[in-house]
């Protein structure tokens, strides 16, 4: 929520709306890889597991701030070494939390919880907020 919230303040504007997103498996925060090695090592953990994926969101409409967070859990297939390869060949999710898409199809076996919110913006959260202020 502090990223959110550090980057919708760095704007100007009437209406703003700023989200971090993190993938979580136990204690351990998975942010974003940035190389093939690590994306690869994050795939290979998360692999037959449960995680979460929380957004930090932050919202300014009219100088009224919103910031929360949202929360969904998503639970990976079991991925062999060399699906995981595949998978880091194809979509070079070097720049995603948790080396991956859900958008992308390969690697997640069911989720609960916001689907936007795991793609990076809880928008039926957004949605919400709005619908207050207006």
């Amino acid at each position: 929520m502090e990223n959110a919230k550090a980057k919708g303040r760095a704007v100007p504007g009437e209406c703003v709306i700023a989200c971090d997103t993190v993938v979580s498996l136990g204690n351990e925060v998975l942010g974003k890889p940035y190389t093939a090695k690590k994306a690869t090592e994050m795939l290979k953990k998360l692999s037959g597991k449960t995680h979460r994926v929380i957004s930090g969101l932050y919202v300014r409409v009219r100088g009224k701030e919103t910031i929360c967070a949202e929360r969904s859990d998503v639970t990976f297939y079991t991925l062999s070494d060399r699906q995981i390869d595949e998978y880091v060949e194809k979509f070079r999710p070097f720049d995603k939390a948790g080396a991956y898409g859900i958008q992308d199809g390969m690697v997640v076996e069911k989720y609960v919880g916001s689907y936007d919110n795991i793609v990076g913006l809880p928008t039926e959260r957004v949605k919400e907020i709005l619908s207050e202020v207006e």
